[in-house]
């Protein structure tokens, strides 16, 4: 580090707020304000430290060792007070009335609060409406669409018994159709003669 020229000495920002009686913070804010030097140090962690003049550290340290002046707030004394022109006299103690011709009155307040309570109760009517009109349409398509079904159901529960029916009396006819004949007996064989 190169050695602080007189009247002039390296600090970083803890001892900065140290010396002065502030925070860290604002020890960083009084370095970026003042436009102090910096100079880093040869390792990444070392602490970057800034050339405080010495006549910005005096005045605070001097208060810092010190502590501060306590302040005593005081009224004006009797004799400091303006006195009150002649022939006027102040109002006795009448009220001051405040000026609310920008503020809405609590009637209107509450009218708009009614007036918006009612469009409120009659959006919620129109979406029940439009709900139970929306569920009444979905049951009612409901109800049609499984009557259709439940009739295509039965009418091929229908065609499926006929089929049955029909290949019930194919097979029957097939048996009788392709049966083989009696066999014949020996003397039957011998004279050509096939019993019936």
């Amino acid at each position: 580090m190169i050695a602080a020229p007189s009247g002039y000495e390296w600090l970083t920002y803890r001892e900065i707020a140290d010396r002065l009686g502030i925070g860290v913070d604002s020890a960083r804010h009084r370095a970026k304000r003042k436009g102090y030097r910096q100079e880093k140090g040869n390792h990444p962690y070392d602490p970057i430290r800034y050339l405080v003049p010495l006549s910005d550290l005096s005045p605070r340290t001097a208060q810092a060792t010190t502590g501060p002046t306590p302040m005593i707030m005081k009224g004006p004394s009797p004799d400091d007070r303006p006195s009150e022109p002649q022939g006027i006299k102040p109002p006795a103690s009448s009220p001051t009335i405040p000026d609310h011709s920008g503020m809405i009155s609590l009637d209107r307040t509450l009218e708009m609060l009614a007036s918006a309570e009612a469009r409120h109760a009659a959006q919620a009517a129109a979406s029940e409406r439009r709900y139970e009109a929306e569920v009444g349409r979905l049951c009612e398509q409901f109800r049609a669409e499984r009557s259709f079904w439940t009739e295509r159901a039965d009418a091929a529960e229908c065609r499926a018994e006929a089929t049955e029916r029909l290949l019930f009396e194919v097979l029957s006819t097939l048996e009788r159709a392709i049966r083989p004949p009696a066999p014949l007996s020996l003397r039957d064989w011998l004279f050509g003669r096939a019993t019936k």
